[in-house]
């Protein structure tokens, strides 16, 4: 889903775009599309503010922000690997409660396996399967995609 920005903005004059770009990004019409926005226009520290604010929402899916993190995280290292790697472990950690399939299981260690290319995501990564291993310990088609990411 790209945002036509670029051929939008070219309505304005350079001074004029920053107030738009504002008006836009406040718009309720086009919350859809605020990281999309953030990203072309290359708003990197805001796009992180962004999907923080809402990671901390409570009507923000797990899975919403799980796809952000794995759309947009690489661009937010080395800066944010803290942030990015905790709300990664929350995530999937609210994700693998609610796995009940192979393909879930797969999506799940997929996800792991992005986290660990930031700082501190292998040791996180680690601790996330020993815990999954205990508290889920009848999930065997768990255990198989988690092998295939950490041995």
């Amino acid at each position: 889903q790209m945002f036509l920005s670029r051929e939008y903005k070219s309505f304005f004059a350079p001074e004029e775009w920053k107030t738009e770009l504002d008006s836009l990004l406040n718009s309720a019409r086009f919350n859809s599309q605020v990281e999309t926005i953030l990203f072309e226009e290359q708003m990197i520290e805001e796009l992180f503010l962004y999907i923080v604010k809402m990671h901390g929402n409570p009507n923000t899916q797990s899975s919403t922000t799980l796809s952000s993190l794995n759309e947009y995280g690489k661009y937010f290292e080395p800066a944010h690997s803290a942030e990015l790697v905790q709300m990664y472990s929350e995530c999937l950690d609210a994700q693998m409660n609610y796995a009940s399939s192979r393909p879930m299981y797969a999506d799940v260690a997929n996800s792991l396996k992005k986290m660990m290319n930031f700082t501190g995501g292998t040791e996180k990564a680690r601790e996330l399967k020993e815990s999954w291993l205990e508290r889920y310990r009848n999930r065997p088609a768990m255990k198989d995609e988690l092998n295939k990411i950490l041995n």
